[in-house]
């Protein structure tokens, strides 16, 4: 789409003014001309009808509750006062329709404390003529808003906001005014996407129809009415600005509002024009500017005016502008009734930024949840000042809405949907501030996500409903809807600790975390040994794994995980334990050892790239003896470092000591163990783990264990797995076998497993 900006910002009102005098000196030559053309035929009411208008619009957007001014860049921008005397000082001179396309009443802290009555004194007071509801008057919900709609001297005008049982609308539809003689009409839009900074709990019950479809009704039902211009109050981001306005003949004029983030100063377009004609404007959040909009209407035939030039600039409110008396006192008013309630001294915050006073706030969530992660929008934090006391009222600017604490527990891959979702939003105030999470390495508590582990979860009721977009907390059976407020929680953890600071309460709270599972296995299995493995079993070589015999058996499996993580710190425990019933076929089978495998572990740190070390000890047996063979009893005992360079992959690397029991023989060398995990569709998936050994010492040992799974879930817990193990071992001294021969082990096992998970803290 093609569009033409001009007139950005002029500078001081001093030289604006004089190119409004330009401007209307140049309106004069067209209007001589056109007085020219139409000689022949003079009006019957030649005197009495002017042959131009000059009508002015006065425009603000997402003004977001601010009443007094805003120390901004060493200035004090802002603020209702000096808005006001701007508004009535511009007023004076000629016709002037005063607008507002929507954020005003919220969420700024003084005005939110009486749910914006404050603010729609002010705008009474101004002259305000028509204000589009959006998200933050939405957030003291519609009922509230009706209330603020009967106090204010001016309509709300929302066309596509409708009560979703009956279909009517709860503010006007359309507004028709007369200014200076000319009908204008007024519709308001917002869109679904806008709305999603409220709660949604403020919008039940409410439909948000099409802008586009919603615009062109109200535009065809204006232009029946009479009005002669067509002025839309819109509240959505700029792609979605520019194809409404695209999209919907009739509209001559769109006020926007949601365009964030804002324009720097010097960049703002103070007017938009398409190629087919409409025209947009939008002024920069905050309040710091006063829109004005001059549409230079000419008279035609039949008394007709038509609109032939437009001109659009910014007014600064800024130190140079005065207070109106009267804005002042309405604005000093709210303050003092707010600065009263809350007026006591709390602590010192430490961190200077948003986004890391954000990130305290999260993690005061987390805590207070008694939870991994804490999860808050940014847009729900504004910055406040850092390093003196804050005085209780201060929590009502730094946290900026006031919400609850809801805690749930989130699957990983969910966890990483939301950090994609936050990392591709375009627009700052809707990303998300993770507190105990590293979303750069995809950590917990210096551990790596765990795809399929549930993690426990502190976020805000606004987030858990789906506010900003974030589908994935929405309806998670696990909520719970704690009802304290953040804001109090705030006030506490201040008044307790004196002084906060994300690093500080970064290393609190992250208790240990137990983890356990238990799988139980049955299946038919096929075995198959070669010939050295059997001569290995005559010299009681054969370790656990190298059981058995070429026959087929009906297995019993089960494994049991038990994990100790806090901090860099992990213990685990893993036990596996193989039962059989062994026979030449599977009419005829009877009991028969099998092995049993137990190895307990540390490790310290997050097992990353760089490398965490480990130390281990591994026993394996059998629970009997397999014919004439001794029972089989290792110990393993280890020591190296494990890498992680993904969340699917681990590789460890270690000197090892092993011991075999029955011949009284040891073996040092180097080991390393590879596992790969690879969810497959639905819910399915793969792994493989390899261990190798090669001994330094004279027997010059080798040895290789693969064992690799593949899972399909069949009901709930139940699960299809196909167990495919291969082993490999040679020693150099073994009577009966030459030197450079392997044995070699292999069985496949198909077979229904049921398992088990906890995890607790």
């Amino acid at each position: 789409m093609k569009s033409q900006s001009t007139n950005e910002y002029l500078g001081p009102r001093l030289f604006r003014r004089t190119l409004r005098r330009l401007t209307v000196i140049s309106t004069g030559l067209v209007l001589a001309a056109a007085n020219l053309a139409n000689a022949q035929q003079p009006s019957s009411t030649s005197g009495a009808v002017p042959d131009s208008i000059v009508v002015t619009v006065l425009h603000s957007n997402d003004v977001y509750g601010r009443l007094g001014r805003t120390k901004i860049d060493s200035d004090r921008k802002g603020g209702m006062a000096p808005r006001l005397h701007l508004l009535r000082e511009i007023s004076a001179s000629g016709p002037t329709l005063i607008l507002d396309a929507g954020n005003a009443l919220g969420p700024g802290p003084v005005s939110a404390l009486d749910k914006g009555t404050s603010m729609i004194d002010l705008m009474s007071e101004g002259g305000y003529e028509a204000l589009l509801p959006a998200s933050h008057e939405m957030d003291f919900g519609i009922d509230v808003l009706k209330l603020r709609e009967q106090e204010a001297t001016f309509p709300f005008v929302a066309t596509n906001v409708q009560y979703e049982s009956d279909g009517s609308y709860p503010f006007d539809r359309i507004v028709l005014k007369n200014v200076g003689g000319i009908k204008i009409g007024i519709l308001g839009v917002v869109s679904a996407a806008s709305l999603q900074d409220t709660d949604p709990r403020h919008l039940e019950g409410m439909l948000i129809s099409d802008p586009i479809q919603a615009a062109a009704v109200a535009v065809d039902t204006l232009v029946h009415a009479g009005a002669r211009y067509i002025i839309a109050l819109s509240n959505m981001d700029i792609e979605a600005t520019q194809s409404f306005a695209a999209a919907v003949p009739g509209i001559n004029l769109v006020i926007a509002g949601g365009h964030r983030p804002p324009d720097r100063e010097g960049h703002t377009n103070v007017l938009t024009r398409l190629v087919n004609g409409v025209e947009i404007v939008t002024t920069p959040r905050y309040g710091s500017f006063l829109g004005q909009v001059d549409i230079h209407f000419v008279r035609h035939p039949g008394d007709v005016y038509r609109p032939v030039n437009t001109d659009a600039f910014l007014h600064t409110v800024d130190h140079e502008v005065p207070n109106d008396p009267r804005g002042a006192y309405l604005v000093a008013q709210a303050e003092s009734t707010f600065q009263h309630i809350f007026q006591d001294t709390l602590g010192i915050i430490l961190d200077h930024g948003r986004e890391a006073q954000a990130l305290l706030v999260a993690h005061i969530l987390r805590l207070h949840g008694e939870s991994e992660i804490g999860i808050l929008n940014l847009g729900q934090v504004n910055e406040v000042v850092a390093g003196v006391p804050l005085i209780h009222h201060d929590i009502n600017r730094l946290e900026l809405y006031p919400v609850t604490i809801n805690t749930m527990k989130i699957i990983g891959t969910k966890i990483k949907q939301l950090v994609a979702r936050s990392n591709n939003n375009l627009n700052e105030d809707r990303r998300l501030i993770f507190a105990g999470m590293d979303t750069a390495n995809m950590t917990i508590a210096g551990q790596p996500l765990n795809d399929k582990e549930f993690y426990d979860v502190a976020t805000v009721d606004f987030l858990a409903r789906g506010g900003d977009g974030y589908s994935e907390l929405v309806d998670n059976p696990s909520l719970v809807e704690t009802g304290v407020s953040l804001r109090d929680v705030l006030v506490d953890a201040l008044r307790e600790r004196e002084t906060l600071s994300h690093e500080q309460l970064n290393k609190e709270g992250h208790t240990g975390v137990w983890y356990s599972s238990w799988l139980l296995d049955t299946g038919f299995e096929r075995n198959y040994v070669d010939d050295t493995t059997a001569a290995y079993q005559e010299q009681n070589e054969a370790l656990s794994y190298l059981n058995g015999f070429n026959t087929v058996s009906w297995n019993f499996l089960m494994r049991y995980i038990l994990q100790y993580q806090s901090g860099p710190h992990t213990m685990r425990f893993d036990n596996r334990m193989d039962l059989a019933m062994w026979g030449t076929s599977f009419s005829d089978l009877s009991p028969f050892a099998d092995q049993v495998d137990s190895e307990a572990t540390y490790r310290y740190g997050s097992g990353n790239k760089s490398g965490a070390p480990f130390l281990s000890l591994r026993l394996n047996s059998a629970f009997g003896k397999a014919g004439h063979q001794s029972r089989p009893l290792q110990l393993f005992s280890a020591f190296g470092f494990e890498f992680r360079p993904s969340n699917k992959l681990s590789l460890r690397l270690g000197a090892r000591q092993q011991h075999n029991f029955v011949v009284e023989r040891s073996d040092l060398g180097g080991e390393f163990r590879l596992e790969w995990h690879e969810p497959l569709h639905g819910n399915s998936d793969f792994s493989t783990q390899i261990r190798g050994f090669v001994a330094a010492t004279d027997r010059r040992t080798v040895s290789l264990e693969n064992y690799n799974t593949i899972s399909f879930s069949v009901l709930d817990r139940f699960r299809l797995n196909i167990r495919q193990s291969n082993f490999l071992l040679r020693v150099n001294d073994i009577p009966g076998a030459s030197s450079g021969d392997f044995a070699f082990r292999t069985y496949l096992t198909v077979g229904i497993g049921y398992g088990l998970n906890w995890k607790w803290r």
